[in-house]
């Protein structure tokens, strides 16, 4: 059954990489379902081992992040704190750097597609009516919502995976990658002002009025930093988002389907073929085979090769399956903590490279396009390459 299972697994590896296809129409979700189904329909499981394969501790943990996320979304609070903080600069330059911290510290809290989904209408609005251009400023948005969930195991969906597969806790994978990620920023910021400094003139106009729910921003405030506090207290993160979720959704004065319409269904039954695709992979001998393969070309047991890896498939086939694959060359004796925080952070920082190398980056140049603005491929990569460079150089000479 190994020609099966190869069969299915390069299958959705193509989608992955070329993504929705103009003749038949499959894109990414639709493949992870399809190639899930051919794992039980070809007989290389049973439909009850092929649902035990999915890890729904990493889905419990992902839906609850989205249903956070979403209430912080729906009660305006990006809106009031990008109002806020136009309110009080007027050189432009500080302005990029608040937006660039703002998308970098709440990406670290909330799930960062949705910061991105949020974040970017309102900094255009402010551009507009501040009469600076937003193209740096959509830059420090992607890259920002990137670095930022690179410090976090609950930033993004590959690290909540990450974090749900190998055990590390929220604190001590934070401590790991705190000070690579907090100099990357750094290093981001800079390259975005040098890149545009004859473009950052002085804010003009307005910043407008921030359209907020009070009541539902401090609930939501409250529960997401609450969340946080707990799961670096050590608490179950399955536990404490799970019950985090409910409290959000525990409410009088908000219909529940505002909050439903903001989770991304889509990612999760993404996740639950992936892990039933893998799963398959690796029972019928196929994982075994790719792992022996690569160790004739690459030396995938040390770790510097491994990261490196990592980051070259995150760009091929998308961070997520790249994790469900690489999950397998992490030595299996000895402390492996540091392979899967390194993998973790390096998986995330390669999704700044190009434009296409996370949904993050797409989702700001989506919302740019509706306002006529042209995030292009070209101009991402200028300011994403040596972003990119610099991250992944520092988190190979500190996380080790």
């Amino acid at each position: 059954m190994v020609w099966v299972s190869g069969i299915i697994l390069l299958a959705a590896l193509a989608i992955f990489t070329t993504g929705k296809g103009k003749v038949i129409r499959i894109d990414r979700t639709g493949i992870a379902i399809i190639g899930g189904a051919a794992v039980a329909g070809s007989g290389l499981m049973s439909f009850n081992e092929a649902a035990s394969c999915v890890d729904w501790r990493t889905i419990a943990i992902l839906l609850s992040m989205m249903i956070i996320s979403s209430g912080l979304q729906i009660s305006g609070i990006f809106d009031l704190l990008g109002h806020h903080i136009s309110a009080r600069i007027k050189k432009s330059e500080v302005f990029l750097l608040a937006v660039l911290l703002l998308s970098s510290i709440m990406s670290a809290v909330c799930i960062n597609d949705i910061v991105c989904i949020v974040l970017t209408p309102v900094v255009i609005s402010i551009c507009r009516k501040a009469e600076i251009p937003p193209l740096p400023h959509l830059l420090a948005i992607a890259l920002g919502a990137n670095l930022g969930s690179a410090c976090s195991i609950s930033g993004n969906p590959q690290n909540i995976m990450i974090g749900s597969l190998s055990g590390i806790s929220f604190l001590s994978y934070m401590k790991t990658a705190a000070l690579p990620v907090l100099i990357s920023i750094a290093a981001c910021y800079a390259i975005l002002r040098m890149q545009y400094k004859n473009s950052l003139p002085q804010l003009k106009g307005k910043s407008g009025k921030a359209v907020y729910d009070r009541h539902m921003a401090i609930k939501s405030s409250l529960i997401a930093s609450g969340t946080i506090a707990l799961f670096c207290l050590g608490f179950d993160m399955a536990v404490v988002s799970l019950s985090a979720a409910a409290l959000m959704l525990i409410t009088r004065r908000v219909n529940p389907e505002k909050i439903y319409k903001h989770i991304d269904f889509n990612l999760l039954a993404l996740f639950a073929g992936l892990f039933v695709i893998t799963s398959g992979a690796k029972k019928s001998g196929l994982i075994d085979i790719i792992v022996s393969s690569c160790g004739q070309f690459c030396d995938m047991s040390n770790y510097f090769v491994f990261q490196t890896g990592t980051v070259i498939l995150s760009n091929i086939v998308s961070n997520v399956p790249a994790v469900m694959l690489l999950q397998y060359f992490i030595p299996q004796s000895g402390d492996s903590s540091v392979w899967w925080s390194g993998m973790a952070y390096f998986s995330t920082c390669a999704g700044n490279l190009t434009i296409t190398g996370s949904i993050a980056n797409l989702i700001v140049a989506e919302k740019a396009a509706k306002e006529h603005i042209n995030l292009d491929w070209l101009s991402y990569l200028k300011a994403g390459l040596p972003v990119t460079l610099i991250s992944v150089i520092i988190g190979m000479l500190l996380i080790r």
